[in-house]
């Protein structure tokens, strides 16, 4: 499914609730794994209703933390202080994500 998909049926489900398309679960899963299906949904949801919603903070640490899992092999036989040298964007999220920093220190024992 695409961003544009899942966010289409999202948005049809919200504004004229259509109950019923097999797609929808397919679109929620999607979504619910997806930084920029939020971010898009984030920005209607402000024009809509003036504010950012509130689980959009939630979401965007979760989804970042998600992107740097995925990252943490690339430093995982790296000395703490050279990570920022390696990939200064994983070094500053580790330096404030003690679970980013716990899973990192895991990965790098493991080996």
């Amino acid at each position: 499914m695409t961003h544009e998909e899942a966010v289409d049926l999202i948005l049809k489900y919200i504004v004229f609730q259509t109950m019923g398309d097999p797609m929808m679960d397919e679109a929620k899963r999607h979504i619910a794994t997806c930084r920029q299906c939020w971010e898009a949904l984030g920005a209607v949801y402000e024009v809509v209703f003036d504010q950012l919603p509130p689980e959009l903070a939630e979401a965007r640490r979760l989804l970042e933390c998600q992107d740097i899992r995925q990252r943490l092999w690339e430093v995982a036989d790296a000395e703490e202080e050279q990570i920022k040298e390696i990939d200064p964007a994983l070094g500053v999220h580790l330096e404030r994500c003690s679970d980013c920093r716990e899973e990192w220190a895991a990965l790098r024992h493991a080996l």
